[in-house]
């Protein structure tokens, strides 16, 4: 809190000037197997670790860019950490904070990142990963913040829901402490809160007790982007550099700076990292609507044919039918009528007896037979 109280009221070039230069803190650099240097690091003041530098930094003219996955395609820097330097009362740990995040958008090292010591290579694969999220009423995000981004307005970065919140808060803190707080952005002639004083200091850290309500509208006030782009980090060490190769490590890189030359013990000056995509395969994530219009009409009818045995082609069907019954009904009642006025109904025979079968046998007529001439024989 010191230091960040110290350095809020300086001026940035002199804090630059003042801490750990790129020119000797960047020891060598390589991109896509080609070298780099430190000017294609932008600088960036931290109230927490003091001078950072961006690669690929948003007001660069030129984006270096790869067009292969894997380690020789990707970052790879040689870092002095040169411990001699540091301040015992503001540097309890050794080593740099990576952050890697995208273009544009503000970095906060001591809320994201990974710790890299002295002594140690470190690779980091990354993998893209864009979140595309739901606006009112179905979801909570929105492309607009309802309170004032100060690093998206003074620094020219995208809207993040970090740095939306940290805005938030500092507005808490000038309206309840009068003063700035020296880890938020500071609005220029702001009057900086003087966190060497106890008193200034248990208003500013004692605020979610304070005024809690008013806390925790600041989540509200910043709600998620829509889109959203992230990267997921997957990441190895191994003990750097080893026994064999610390004395040509040395040997080359006292050849390009002279604040090297009084380095005896590379494992506790330098660190290495390599930083690349595992492979170009990003992921896409895209929130939907849980129940729209369609499914609830969907289920109605599903359930209707469930329950009821109906479905609107079987209603169609039983509609024609119908139809066609009422239409063939009076066609089939004429058509009876007509059959029974022209028929009449039929007696039922009754067996002969033996008289009558007497009477018809004796009213057969004897026919004689046709005289038929027999030739004579001949002699």
């Amino acid at each position: 809190m010191a230091y960040s109280y110290i350095t809020a009221k300086l001026n940035q070039s002199i804090v630059e000037n003042a801490g750990h230069r790129k020119n000797d803190f960047i020891a060598s650099c390589k991109f896509d197997s080609r070298f780099c240097s430190p000017a294609n690091f932008s600088y960036l003041h931290n109230h927490k670790y003091g001078n950072c530098y961006t690669f690929n930094h948003q007001n660069e003219n030129t984006t270096q860019k790869t067009k292969f996955p894997g380690p020789g395609h990707g970052l790879v820097l040689e870092l002095f950490i040169n411990q001699g330097q540091y301040v015992a009362n503001l540097a309890p740990e050794a080593g740099a904070r990576v952050v890697i995040h995208k273009k544009g958008t503000m970095p906060f090292p001591e809320d994201e990142g990974i710790a890299v010591m002295p002594g140690q290579s470190i690779s980091i694969g990354i993998r893209q990963v864009t979140y595309n999220r739901l606006q009112p009423p179905h979801g909570t995000c929105s492309d607009s913040q309802m309170t004032t981004d100060y690093y998206a307005k003074y620094k020219g970065t995208t809207l993040s829901k970090l740095s939306c919140l940290k805005s938030c808060y500092q507005d808490l803190i000038l309206e309840t402490c009068k003063c700035a707080a020296p880890f938020y952005y500071i609005i220029e002639n702001g009057t900086i809160c003087n966190m060497t004083n106890n008193v200034t200091e248990e208003c500013v850290n004692h605020l979610p007790q304070t005024v809690p309500d008013r806390y925790k509208l600041c989540d509200d006030l910043c709600p998620q982007p829509c889109s959203e782009t992230r990267y997921e980090l997957h990441s190895s060490q191994a003990m750097w550099p080893s026994d064999q190769y610390e004395s040509y490590l040395l040997q080359r890189l006292k050849q390009t700076n002279a604040l090297y030359i009084k380095v005896d013990n590379s494992q506790k000056e330098f660190a290495k990292i390599q930083i690349y995509y595992q492979d170009l395969i990003y992921q896409e994530i895209t929130e939907q609507k849980s129940y729209e219009s369609m499914n609830l009409i969907s289920d109605f009818g599903g359930q209707l044919g469930l329950w009821l045995g109906l479905s609107a082609i079987t209603i169609g069907e039983f509609c024609s039918f119908l139809c066609s019954m009422c239409h063939s009904l009076p066609s089939a009642c004429r058509s009876t009528k007509t059959r029974l006025t022209k028929t009449s109904p039929v007696s039922p025979l009754q067996p002969a007896t033996l008289e009558e079968m007497y009477d018809d046998v004796s009213k057969l007529a004897i026919y004689d037979l046709p005289d038929i001439a027999v030739p004579a024989k001949l002699n």
